[in-house]
């Protein structure tokens, strides 16, 4: 977990511009839940641009995505979770 984690972090644009990737390699930035977030608030701080219909549908569909699997998690689990607490 703390390698993917690491990896995680390395892969999302927090340190670097979206510009410094290289151009067939910035389709990674749509797979990872938070790298078109800080691209679009790196690009709304430094460039004064917003990002366009396409990403913000990208985002809110990762935030609908983990939001269900969330509940569904929870659900599975919450009869044990007061157990382990």
């Amino acid at each position: 977990m703390t390698l993917l984690l690491q990896l995680w972090f390395y892969l999302t644009p927090i340190m670097y511009t979206a510009e410094m990737i290289p151009e067939k390699y910035r389709w990674g930035l749509y797979l990872n839940p938070v790298g078109l977030v800080f691209v679009g608030m790196s690009q709304s701080v430094t460039e004064g641009l917003w990002l366009n219909l396409n990403e913000w549908t990208i985002i809110f569909s990762w935030t609908i995505l983990i939001v269900l699997l969330s509940k569904l998690i929870f659900n599975k689990f919450s009869s044990k979770i007061v157990e382990l607490l």
